[in-house]
């Protein structure tokens, strides 16, 4: 019995956190969409949706474009990768550029190629499956 309850309340517990982070998502895209930038950024930095590919790739656009921040490419990078790193499609032209461009430093310069290459290969896969 004392199994089953914990149980309960794990399975609560987690669809309350989905349910929060569904949400979250939403309340980012249209923040977003509606061109309301700064309630965009902190909906969502919630960090509810640290782990969301989609809101991690509208805050690096943010940054890339100056929308509700000032711009800064090389932060912008970096929340690409982030969001490509969780197998988020749309971030992975964007990080081929940014390794391209030299604004996403890690190793040497054939690094940086190669991995520019490898991130416009997953970008040409995702592509094709879409």
């Amino acid at each position: 019995m004392k199994n089953l309850k914990k149980t309960l309340i794990t399975l609560l517990l987690s669809i309350l956190l989905i349910s929060s982070a569904e949400a979250g998502i939403d309340e980012c895209e249209k923040a977003y969409n509606d061109n309301n930038f700064s309630i965009a950024h902190r909906e969502c930095n919630d960090k509810n949706l640290q782990s969301n590919g989609r809101a991690l790739f509208i805050i690096a656009s943010m940054w890339e474009k100056g929308q509700g921040s000032i711009k800064n490419a090389e932060l912008a990078c970096r929340v690409f990768l982030k969001a490509g790193r969780l197998d988020y499609c749309e971030a992975y032209a964007k990080i081929s550029q940014c390794y391209s461009d030299g604004l996403i430093v890690e190793g040497s310069t054939l690094t940086r190629e190669d991995n520019a290459q490898n991130w416009e290969r997953k970008a040409k896969n995702c592509d094709d499956t879409t």
